[in-house]
């Protein structure tokens, strides 16, 4: 343990630069990963979204409510 503490006592800045490549390295790939997913994700949400708004009637089809003539000040 001594001799690791004292070996370690004596890394120069690239060596620390060693010791964090491979984990942001691994945390890029997560990254990217998460990027595909949200991209994968988004796509699946527009596609629901889409159909959901194929198959629901348009306003349009409704009829207006029966208290519409009330809003248009006629008594």
């Amino acid at each position: 343990m001594e001799k690791k503490f004292q070996k370690s006592k004596n890394l120069e800045l690239k060596d620390y630069y060693d010791l964090i490549e491979v984990p942001l390295n691994d945390l890029s790939k997560d990254i990217d990963y998460l990027y595909r997913d949200n991209a994968e994700l988004q796509s699946v949400n527009n596609e629901l979204i889409n159909t959901f708004l194929y198959w629901w009637p348009s306003e349009a089809s409704y009829p207006p409510p029966p208290t519409s003539h009330l809003l248009a000040g006629e008594a």
